[in-house]
């Protein structure tokens, strides 16, 4: 995705053909995005749409001396967490009192590098939607407990505790697929 200065300050002056070309060279990104968090292509497209139109809106607001890749993952992702709440996708999450680390993941990393994209992907889709989108938020997306928490409204705990269990089962998951014979 390569982006130039100039097609964004044209579209800086609601340029309509600069706001297509925008379109056109953002989408595949941003639908990789939301296909991560809700493994359903057509509502990754309105996702991507309603994210699309909020970088138009807002696209005066982007401070240059940042990436505009940043700058647009943020959005798609807030995005993605604004329909998952309008949704109430959350009504399903556990509160939990109690985090108990496991750092027992690191024998499965080799594991991966057998894997492409497409394998992890199928994975991720098998974990409930609270796991999943910690799970996105935190490990690919890199947002801390404490932001999972706010956004999601629940507590550092409970984030932590929903990590855990998406890392338990894609490990299971990646035993069961990689290590029996």
């Amino acid at each position: 995705m390569n982006i130039d200065i100039s097609l964004i300050e044209k579209c800086k002056k609601n340029d309509r053909q600069a706001q297509e070309e925008m379109y056109r060279k953002l989408f595949p990104y941003m639908m990789g995005i939301c296909y991560r968090y809700t493994l359903s292509k057509d509502v990754s497209k309105e996702i991507v749409n309603t994210a699309m139109y909020k970088i138009l809106t807002q696209i005066n607001t982007y401070n240059p001396d940042y990436p505009f890749k940043v700058w647009i993952s943020k959005i798609t992702v807030n995005t993605i967490i604004d329909e998952m709440r309008k949704n109430k996708k959350n009504a399903s999450i556990t509160y939990v009192d109690e985090y108990f680390d496991n750092s027992s993941f690191s024998e499965i990393n080799n594991a991966l590098t057998k894997f492409n994209a497409n394998e992890i992907l199928q994975l991720i889709e098998q974990l409930n939607e609270t796991e999943k989108a910690v799970f996105n938020m935190f490990c690919i997306d890199n947002y801390s407990h404490e932001e999972i928490a706010n956004i999601l409204g629940i507590s550092e705990g409970t984030s932590k505790w929903y990590l855990n269990q998406s890392r338990k089962k894609l490990q299971e998951m990646i035993k069961k697929l990689y290590f029996t014979i």
